[in-house]
């Protein structure tokens, strides 16, 4: 677990540390979710995009999930 920021903002109200994040991209709409412990057990908040990708980058495991078909990169040669 990594441990918070000293000034977490409204977003992380409640958590005393950060266990991971998840992003999950679904029908075109984006949500996150820090999921981390509280004073009374696990807690999973609701967060905006950039704080998510801020835990992301300060360190903190994230999961992607994304609903639907994948996007293809490969192309058939010919």
């Amino acid at each position: 677990m990594v441990d918070l920021l000293p000034q977490p903002g409204p977003a992380t109200l409640g958590l005393r540390r950060v266990a991971w994040v998840r992003i999950s991209v679904a029908d075109g709409a984006t949500t996150c979710q820090v999921v981390g412990s509280g004073h009374r057990g696990v807690r999973t908040r609701r967060i905006p995009l950039a704080t998510a990708l801020r835990l992301r980058a300060s360190g903190v495991p994230t999961v992607f999930r994304s609903s639907g078909r994948p996007a293809t990169t490969a192309r058939p040669v010919g």
